[in-house]
């Protein structure tokens, strides 16, 4: 089956220019077949009429049959390729145009012949069965005076009027050939105007189809298929403008999608996810997708639901709040279920802490507040009367409001840290007369216990840029915990060396030790790993939270390494800056 539209075209044409010729033509050659013909007959006719009219009186006459030869010999010129015979009463020939005697005498015995000598004129056309050429046989009665006395018989050869009528036949039939390549040709070029641009537009559509719409199509009329082509033309940009709109859209949702620090699922009406983006598989895996719909619990109420629920689970080491937010799309689109999931689980710890922190500065406060309550309520009740037990009550009040104190000005300073709000006072601080100085002043802590601590001084080491005050409370802070926590007679090794990053001091002793399960947390606000030992001692349990705060405000780390029952130790690390940097660090 054809399906170029082009071939379509030229074959609609063709078979209407052939059925108009062979309709065209059947009419024409029918036409001028009956035109010769009709001419012919009446020819023959006339001649026969009037050879008729010069014979019948010499028939009726008895005339000598030489007087009738030379008339029809005569009258034979006129008729082209025929011959004449004269026939009596009977069919006999008596005469003929050819002069051949063995005609002469013989019967016709044609229908024609046989009507005519009845009296009534008769003709007819027959094909010589040897030659093939046709002939017009007509018979015609010669009568005078209202009596039939002969008959004229013309046999005429129809091979000219056969050729005349092949001529105009064969005319006509390579007129209908040349007229069909004709029409092939300009069908061709008339269709290729049509089925060119409808090709065009094809090949551009499909390029549209796989996403190109930058396509445009050359306009060459202004006709219909002009038009059309305007119109893709039009469709075209209007489809570039909207799918680079969409795109620009659909890449911005997958941006915001792809970076949003919350997760993301969605799910249709069946419960089918159809989305997520990659922080959603981070925080709620595929294998813990079940967990989200035992948190939605009845999903289709939640679906027909026009508000938001929310509900909290936990995974782990992990919590996570999911929103569940139900949405109908426009243009009765199926509706569904964004889930968007939260992770809390800094936030819940930050909570934790808070009340951790909370319930600790109660606790603190609140042991000292009891015993100075105790004591004041003693001295009330008579203990002022004893000097010696009033004074020993004055001194535990004295020693718990210093407790206190010291409690108090270590939450303002971690809160000033935290806050960024302490002040700095930035200067070159030389670690050798730092480390002199903070022995010096833990002397008396160390004596007590007649420890050794062990400290060589370099004079090669570089000076640093920080706050002294806050270097000096940072040292005293570890060294007299190390004090604290190690046995009398016990040894503290203070070693200070230089390292592409800056200066290491290490404080290392051979103490009780931490246990391996408390050393993550050592450096939180109130965490004490041996509490009661920690409170008889006066710790407030800010001290190495305070010291790691004023390490990393100097752009420093501290680290801790630590075995039960073998010593702890601290490494500090400072960054050494020049004198140009010291006053970008003020704050």
């Amino acid at each position: 089956m054809v399906k170029n539209i082009q071939w379509k075209l030229i074959i609609i044409y063709l078979l209407l220019i052939l059925f108009a010729f062979q309709i065209l033509g059947v009419f024409l050659t029918q036409s001028i077949e009956n035109y010769y013909m009709d001419d012919f007959k009446q020819g023959v006719r006339s001649q026969a009429q009037l050879l008729s009219n010069f014979i019948a009186r010499h028939l009726w006459e008895d005339s000598e049959l030489d007087t009738i030869d030379q008339l029809v010999a005569d009258f034979s010129q006129s008729f082209h390729m025929a011959e004449v015979y004269i026939l009596d009463t009977e069919g006999v020939v008596i005469s003929t145009s050819s002069g051949q005697e063995r005609n002469l005498g013989s019967r016709v015995s044609g229908h024609e012949a046989t009507r005519a000598v009845l009296g009534t004129p008769d003709e007819v056309i027959r094909a010589n069965p040897e030659t093939g050429v046709r002939n017009f046989f007509y018979a015609s009665p010669v009568v005078y005076n209202n009596e039939q006395v002969g008959v004229t018989y013309v046999v005429s050869s129809l091979e000219n009027t056969d050729y005349t009528l092949t001529t105009v036949k064969n005319f006509l039939l390579t007129g209908t050939l040349a007229t069909v390549l004709l029409t092939v040709f300009l069908g061709f070029l008339v269709s290729k105007t049509i089925s060119k641009p409808i090709e065009d537009i094809t090949s551009k559509a499909e390029q549209m189809a796989k996403g190109n719409y930058r396509v445009k199509i050359d306009i060459k009329s202004e006709d219909e298929i002009g038009q059309l082509a305007k119109k893709f033309n039009n469709l075209a940009s209007r489809l570039r403008h909207t799918i680079g709109e969409l795109s620009s859209q659909k890449s911005k949702m997958e941006f915001i999608l792809q970076n949003l620090t919350d997760g993301v699922l969605a799910f249709n009406k069946k419960g089918e996810l159809i989305h997520k983006n990659p922080l959603a598989d981070e925080l709620l895996p595929d294998h813990s997708l079940s967990g989200v719909f035992e948190s939605i619990g009845n999903f289709g109420k939640i679906l027909n639901s026009k508000e938001i629920s929310t509900q909290m689970i936990k995974q782990k080491d992990k919590a996570l709040l999911l929103n569940f937010v139900p949405f109908k799309s426009e243009e009765n689109q199926e509706p569904g279920i964004i889930v968007v999931i939260n992770d809390i689980t800094e936030r819940e710890k930050l909570e934790d802490l808070r009340r951790e922190f909370v319930a600790n500065v109660s606790h603190e406060l609140r042991t000292p507040l009891t015993s100075v309550k105790s004591y004041v309520e003693a001295l009330q009740n008579g203990g002022l009367e004893n000097k010696e037990i009033s004074e020993s009550f004055l001194q535990v009040i004295e020693d718990e409001t210093e407790r206190m104190v010291r409690l108090v000005k270590d939450l303002l300073m971690s809160s000033r840290l935290d806050f960024k709000k302490e002040n700095w006072q930035w200067q070159s601080v030389g670690i050798n007369s730092l480390m002199e100085n903070t022995l010096s002043k833990v002397e008396v802590q160390r004596s007590s216990k007649n420890q050794q601590i062990n400290y060589h001084p370099d004079s090669k080491l570089p000076t640093i840029t920080g706050d002294w005050d806050k270097l000096q409370q940072v040292f005293i802070n570890i060294i007299s915990n190390s004090i604290k926590y190690t046995d009398p007679e016990g040894n503290i090794k203070i070693n200070v060396d230089t390292t592409v990053n800056g200066i290491l001091i290490t404080i290392e002793d051979n103490g009780i030790g931490i246990p391996q399960n408390d050393l993550p947390r050592i450096f939180e606000r109130f965490y004490r790993v041996d509490k009661a030992r920690s409170r008889q001692m006066g710790g407030t349990g800010l001290g190495l939270a305070i010291s790691k705060q004023i390490v990393e405000g100097h752009g420093g780390n501290i680290s801790v390494q630590s075995k039960e029952g073998v010593g702890t130790k601290f490494k500090i690390t400072l960054p050494i800056e020049s004198d140009s940097k010291r006053g970008n660090r003020s704050e």
